[in-house]
This record gives C-alpha cells, sequence and structure tokens, in this order.
C-alpha cells in the first residue's frame, strides 16, 4: 500500500526462496557434523488439502553434545504416484545419503501402514548390507496404535457418535442457528464457541468434538428448545449421553 515499496516479481521471489532453502540445508549438514551420536528418525505422509498433493516428511531426533534433545525436519518431498514400500525406500535412502547418516541411524518410526512396514523391513536389510549398520531397528508408532484401538472401541458407540456429529453438521451449516446459538451466549454471558466436527483422519477429533459440547451443552440445550422441529431428533437423548461419555473417559 506504499507506493515507494517496489513489489518483487515472482522470479525474484523464487530466487530468495531457492538461496533461503539452500543456506537452511547447509546449516542442518553443519548442525549433523557437529555431534557423533545416533539419531532416530520419524516419518509419514500427508496429503494437502487445497491439490491434494502428497507429501513424505522426515524428521530427525537426536541428542547434541550438550546433551539436549533435538529436532529438525531433514525434507518434506512430495511423493506422487501409488504410495508404495519402494518409493518410500527409495525417498528415505536418497536423504541419508545426502546427509550421510546411512550408519547413524538408530531407528525409524513410522505408522502402522503396511507400506511403511515394508518400507521398515527393507531398509534394515538395506542398511545392514551396504553400512554394516546392525543397530538400526523400525518402531511402529504408539500414538497410532492407540488411536487404532480407540477407533475400533467407538464402533460399540457408533449410533451416538453418528447421530451427535449430525447434530453438530447442522448448527454448523446453518447461519440462522448460528447466529441463535450467539445470541444466547451473549444472554447467557457466555464466550461463543464454534461447535467442533470430527475428522476421520485426524486425532483425537471426535474427543474435542464432544469436548466442545460439553463446554456448551447449557446454551445448546436452549438451542434445541428453541428449535425442536428440526433439532430435536438429531440431539443425542440422555442415555446416548452416557454412551458419548464413555469415550470422554476412555
Amino acid at each position: 500500500m506504499d507506493s515507494r515499496y517496489i513489489i518483487p516479481c515472482r522470479q525474484t521471489i523464487k530466487q530468495e526462496v531457492d538461496l533461503l532453502f539452500s543456506q537452511r540445508r547447509a546449516n542442518i549438514q553443519l548442525e549433523i557434523n557437529s555431534f557423533t551420536t545416533k539419531v532416530a528418525l520419524t516419518t509419514d505422509i500427508w496429503s494437502s488439502s487445497c491439490n491434494h498433493t502428497a507429501f513424505l516428511g522426515i524428521t530427525m531426533h537426536y541428542i547434541n553434545s550438550d546433551w539436549k534433545l533435538k529436532k529438525c525436519i531433514l525434507d518434506f518431498i512430495p511423493i506422487e504416484g501409488s504410495h508404495s514400500s519402494r518409493l518410500i525406500l527409495s525417498k528415505i535412502t536418497n536423504l541419508l545419503q545426502e546427509f550421510n547418516l546411512n550408519n547413524r541411524v538408530l531407528s525409524l518410526t513410522t505408522d502402522n501402514g503396511s507400506n511403511m512396514l515394508a518400507c521398515g523391513r527393507e531398509l534394515a536389510n538395506e542398511l545392514e548390507a551396504c553400512f554394516c549398520n546392525l543397530t538400526f531397528s523400525h518402531k511402529r508408532c504408539a500414538a497410532h496404535i492407540i488411536n487404532l484401538a480407540v477407533k475400533a472401541g467407538m464402533k460399540h458407540l457408533d449410533s451416538s457418535i453418528i447421530k451427535f456429529r449430525k447434530f453438530v453438521v447442522k448448527i454448523r451449516n446453518s447461519q440462522v442457528l448460528l447466529d441463535d446459538l450467539k445470541s444466547i451466549c451473549r444472554i447467557k454471558n457466555k464466550n461463543f464457541l464454534m461447535p467442533i466436527q470430527d475428522v476421520d483422519t485426524r486425532w483425537n477429533a471426535t474427543y474435542l468434538m464432544i469436548e466442545r459440547q460439553i463446554v456448551m451443552q447449557d446454551v445448546m440445550e436452549i438451542l434445541v428448545n428453541s428449535h425442536e422441529d428440526i433439532l430435536k431428533n438429531i440431539y443425542p437423548t440422555s442415555f446416548e449421553w452416557s454412551k458419548i461419555m464413555v469415550y470422554i473417559l476412555f
């Protein structure tokens, strides 16, 4: 908005970003060279919400010379095509070779996907055969295992959770209901909090959805009573709430 400021062109910005990336890359290599201990890796694949491009994120965890636990992202690699174990393996091994970490990797922690499990086995074999790395091991993410166990347990609560989810979606998609909810919050002198809709791929999302409802339960019940024709049949009953609360306690 300042006419004295000349906006750089797209090519200039790209050059600056590339230069900054190269500098940060060199700093990571210097940091790796500054200690001699083993390192542990964690990796996962994410998809961009805007264009659905997949990326393989690889993070290094280590203890430096001052005995401080550190971590840094080694790379965020675009993944095209099938997310096969061989493709993931090639991306990881190329990165390890670039940073000269083949014989310093202590472990790789991943989720429990079959492609990741196969990648862990193949990486162990390759590091042992080519770099005499006999200490490497593949670990399954404990948080992911717990998440799978919780999802299995939630199958017994499906009907109550599904009903509650419909209630949340109905409110979030209705400007009239949202406006009324805001008005009730003002009258009750309570901060308005948007209902949270859970997402299957996001850990704790269902928990957060229910937790938000508990915080807003008094104003939500007023809203339900004000719109019985559209909300009462999708708002959980007392019995269904007792089932849902099992999830929170679990």
